[in-house]
């Protein structure tokens, strides 16, 4: 129930309501839309779109249940995730399972402690509210400023 929870918390607002009973269905439409868009893959809406996968489903449930303070095995139990379930557990307490630092780029959580900011596993935010209209202005990145040797999303 957590991972697919956090599918919803991690995908950027804008995009949310398109994350109903098809969760694939979804995702493919808000890719559509953000390669549509020709947004920079620097600009925030962007990077919010590609830190929105598995990986960092998986990366907020484990957030979450600590939160919750539910134990590891109840947060991924070993038959999920095709039975590696304890391995991805494993990875997620070392600090080196691959969403945690897709979950950092989109600025969920710190690495390490600096300053006021705890560190991982615990999240600045537990919602990805990057609005629909983030990116392009505010870099200045948008399609006619784009390389021409950049690969469309359409296409990966």
């Amino acid at each position: 129930m957590l991972h697919e929870t956090a599918h919803l918390a991690i995908t950027p607002c804008c995009f949310r309501s398109l994350m109903g009973g098809n969760l694939y269905a979804g995702q493919r439409e808000m890719l559509r839309r953000i390669d549509e868009k020709g947004l920079h893959p620097d600009a925030p809406l962007y990077r919010a779109v590609i830190q929105c996968s598995k990986p960092e489903a998986a990366t907020w449930a484990w957030a979450a249940g600590v939160s919750l303070g539910l134990p590891g095995s109840e947060i991924i139990r070993d038959d999920e995730y095709d039975g590696e379930g304890a391995d991805i557990r494993f990875a997620l307490q070392m600090d080196a399972y691959i969403g945690i630092h897709g979950f950092a780029h989109a600025g969920f959580y710190t690495i390490r402690k600096r300053g006021a900011f705890d560190a991982w596993p615990r999240l600045h935010f537990w919602t990805q509210e990057v609005a629909a209209d983030a990116g392009a202005q505010q870099l200045d990145l948008s399609v006619k400023h784009r390389k021409s040797s950049t690969v469309p999303l359409s296409t990966i």
